[in-house]
């Protein structure tokens, strides 16, 4: 078999977007009085993320990335979609943080939890990957 042209059908339907069911729109997945942290907050999928939960009315959103533009950008594009609901009371802040440097990323939570008192949901987003090795061979500072 070729499986370069093997499809696998994981799924009978394959989605593109949002689709009704998951929404960020329905009210029954509101996000509303959530305090949300995404680590890779910068772009593709953190970006995303950040994106939805403002849609869906988190209180707040802290994101941690390398990239203080990509953070800013994202803030703006989260806070945008927020706004379209002009009852949205979402505020988003963010911090420069490598996931690798554990020191860095205690400090953005610690300052996550100054400005907002808690964090309810975590998006482990971020990805790290050092070297090939097994995990029997890993330290635990490697995740």
């Amino acid at each position: 078999m070729n499986m370069s042209t093997h499809q696998h059908h994981f799924v009978p339907t394959w989605h593109h977007t949002t689709y009704p069911a998951i929404s960020e729109n329905d009210p029954a997945l509101s996000a509303k009085g959530k305090i949300v942290f995404i680590t890779g907050g910068g772009r593709g999928i953190g970006r995303a993320v950040a994106k939805s939960f403002a849609i869906a009315k988190a209180d707040g959103i802290f994101l941690i990335g390398r990239n203080e533009n990509d953070l800013f950008q994202t803030a703006k594009i989260a806070i945008k979609a927020a706004r379209e609901d002009s009852r949205s009371t979402t505020t988003i802040r963010f911090t420069i943080a490598d996931i690798s440097d554990t020191h860095a990323v205690s400090v953005a939570v610690q300052q996550a939890i100054s400005v907002y008192g808690r964090i309810d949901v975590l998006v482990q987003n971020a990805g790290y990957l050092d070297s090939h090795r097994s995990v029997v061979d890993s330290d635990l500072e490697d995740y």
